[in-house]
C-alpha cells in the first residue's frame, strides 16, 4: 500500500458545525487519517472541531475515531 504525507490542514475551512447544525444530525461520527507529522498529531484539530460541534449541535451525539497520537498521553489533555 503506498503511503505519504496528507496536505496541510486547511482551517480555513467552513467550520463543522455549521453543516450538521444545518442538517440537523442526531448521531454524528468524527474521524480522520493519522496526522503523524504534526507536533500534537492531530489532537489540538480534533478538539477545535468537537468544540464547535457541540456549540453548533449541542443535541447531536458525537462519536470520535481518533488515531493514536503516536501514544502521546499528552495529545489527551
Amino acid at each position: 500500500m503506498a503511503s505519504g504525507t496528507p496536505a496541510a490542514l486547511d482551517r480555513s475551512s467552513a467550520p463543522p458545525g455549521r453543516a450538521v447544525g444545518r442538517l440537523g444530525l442526531d448521531y454524528l461520527v468524527v474521524t480522520s487519517v493519522n496526522r503523524d507529522e504534526l507536533p500534537d498529531g492531530g489532537a489540538s484539530h480534533f478538539a477545535q472541531a468537537i468544540v464547535e460541534l457541540r456549540r453548533a449541535a449541542p443535541r447531536t451525539l458525537v462519536e470520535v475515531l481518533t488515531p493514536d497520537f503516536q501514544g502521546d498521553a499528552a495529545a489527551w489533555t
